[in-house]
This record gives structure tokens, C-alpha cells and sequence, in this order.
């Protein structure tokens, strides 16, 4: 598999190198998927991005295959959302793209020979630069969180309070499910004039969606129907960028 890095919990305590699989092992290729991923901190302007293979949840176990920074975010008060998009192609080329979604900025990195077998010299050198990382970043990683610790706590209450508001008003009034039903044909409509400029595993996960989009809504389902609208504006969102 291949995956990212990114800042969550283990065994209940901040950890800046949990691993998320994007792309993962044993998939029909051609194969291009996306996740969504936030900034740690109002204001931040630069992420590091950390390209691994493996499959375990530790990244620092798993084999660091690159890195690069997106820089110069906006400086929002609250959180800025990143979207990273892997693509792996059957040449076992392996494009990353890291994209703030508000902005539109980005940056790339391409992996080539992404689906050999490593050797001992490679998995060696993998393993000394996330010594150098680790060693660096984590006592960074701590020093952040430590001033940030009762900032966080409040967003977390915050939260999930804003949980709680969302569960209480998962019965839609009529006039808001209209409106929720309406975005979901607006997005699938785009998704289908842009078609023909998508690759073909872009073009089966935009059947996928729109099937879903159709599904839910004649059950009515508002919690799939805003997934699946969501999935599905990222995707566009990457095409569109294209053109």
C-alpha cells in the first residue's frame, strides 16, 4: 500500500506519524484515489507531505519513498482542508498530488519504479532519512502541542458538540432535503459533461458515485446522499483543475 503520514492518536496521545493508506495493496491498476486531510493549526502556511509504502498503522515502520512541502497556504483562522490524491499507474509510476482545496495550490512529486521490490541498500537509506525526520520532527511536533494542548482540548469540545447539533437534525425538512437533493444533481450533472476527459478508473468511480447519489436519494438517505455529493466534488474538483 501506499500512504501518507499525518498527525492523530496512538494509545490515546498525539502522534505525528500516523500512516493512512491511499492506494492500497492488491488493486486492479490502473488505480487513482483521494483523501482529505486538514491543517494541524489556525494559520498555518506550509504541510509536509511524507509518501510511504507499507501497511502498518506506524508510519515509521513502513518505508519512506518521498517527501515534499506545500507552502505558502492562506492563512485562515480555522483549519484549511488538503486534499492528497495518489495516482499509480500500471508502469508502477506513482504521482502524489497535495492540493489546498480553498486556494487551488499545489505541488507534485512523481515515484517511479514505485511497485519494485526494494533493495537492502534502498530500504536502508529509507530508513536513515526517517531517523533524521523523526528525530527532528517529533520534538517539533511536541513542542507544538504542548502550546496548543488547551487550544485543541476547546476544538475537540467544540466539536463535538457540533456532533451532537448535526445527529438532533438528521430529519430533514422537506424544503432542506429539496435543496441537499438539488446540490446532488447539479454535481452529477458536471460529473457527466466531464467524462470524457477522465481517466477510465476516474470514469468507474464517477459511475460508482452517481449510482450511490441516485440510490440515496429515492431512500432518502441524507447521510450517504452527502457523502457520496462530497466524494464526488473532490473528484471533479482535481478533473476540472485539469482543463
Amino acid at each position: 500500500s501506499f500512504g501518507v503520514s499525518y498527525l492523530g492518536e496512538r494509545g490515546g496521545v498525539p502522534y505525528p506519524y500516523c500512516y493512512k493508506p491511499i492506494i492500497r495493496r492488491n488493486r486492479p491498476l490502473p488505480l487513482t484515489r483521494t483523501e482529505r486531510f486538514f491543517t494541524c493549526v489556525p494559520f498555518q502556511e506550509l504541510v509536509d507531505v511524507c509518501v510511504y509504502e507499507g501497511e502498518d498503522e506506524d508510519a515509521l515502520k513502513n518505508i519512506l519513498v518521498g517527501i515534499f512541502k506545500v507552502k505558502d497556504l492562506k492563512k485562515l483562522p480555522d483549519l484549511s482542508e488538503v486534499l492528497c490524491r495518489m495516482s499509480l499507474d500500471l508502469d508502477g509510476i506513482l504521482h502524489v498530488t497535495a492540493v489546498e482545496k480553498c486556494t487551488g495550490k499545489s505541488k507534485h512529486i512523481t515515484i517511479d519504479r514505485a511497485l519494485e521490490k526494494k533493495s537492502d541498500a534502498e530500504i536502508a537509506e529509507a530508513r536513515k532519512r526517517l531517523e533524521a525526520l523523526s528525530s527532528r520532527g517529533i520534538f517539533e511536533a511536541i513542542k507544538s502541542e504542548e502550546e496548543e494542548e488547551e487550544e485543541e482540548e476547546t476544538e475537540e469540545l467544540d466539536e463535538d458538540a457540533e456532533a451532537d447539533r448535526n445527529a438532533n437534525a438528521l430529519a430533514l425538512t422537506e424544503g432542506a432535503w429539496a435543496k441537499v437533493a438539488r446540490e446532488a444533481s447539479e454535481v452529477a450533472q458536471r460529473s457527466r459533461r466531464l467524462v470524457e476527459q477522465m481517466h477510465e478508473e476516474d470514469r468507474e468511480e464517477v459511475t460508482d458515485l452517481n449510482q450511490k447519489i441516485e440510490t440515496a436519494i429515492a431512500a432518502k438517505d441524507e447521510k450517504t446522499l452527502t457523502g457520496a455529493i462530497q466524494q464526488l466534488a473532490e473528484l471533479l474538483f482535481f478533473v476540472e483543475g485539469k482543463r
